[in-house]
């Protein structure tokens, strides 16, 4: 994502995980800013994306690129949810 944005070339993620608002926080550290759902997942995906700080979400993805699994990242984004509710 970092590569595409300093070529100027526009990253966006289209699917489920997309409208998954434990998700969206990770996705928008990553530096993902277009994400594609399907219509009922907007207005939820909409509140996670307006209750969260960037400065947040980066801090979460910085903690799951150092996570040992996938279940240490699904650990992590429950934690965050909860600090964040």
């Amino acid at each position: 994502v970092r590569a595409a944005d300093a070529a100027k070339i526009p990253v966006s993620l289209c699917g489920e995980i997309a409208g998954r608002p434990d998700a969206i926080p990770l996705l928008i550290g990553i530096g993902l800013r277009q994400l594609s759902m399907h219509g009922g997942a907007v207005l939820r995906a909409k509140q996670a994306v307006r209750s969260v700080a960037a400065e947040a979400c980066l801090a979460l993805a910085r903690e799951a690129q150092e996570a040992a699994d996938a279940a240490s990242i699904h650990a992590l984004l429950a934690a965050f949810a909860e600090e964040h509710a």
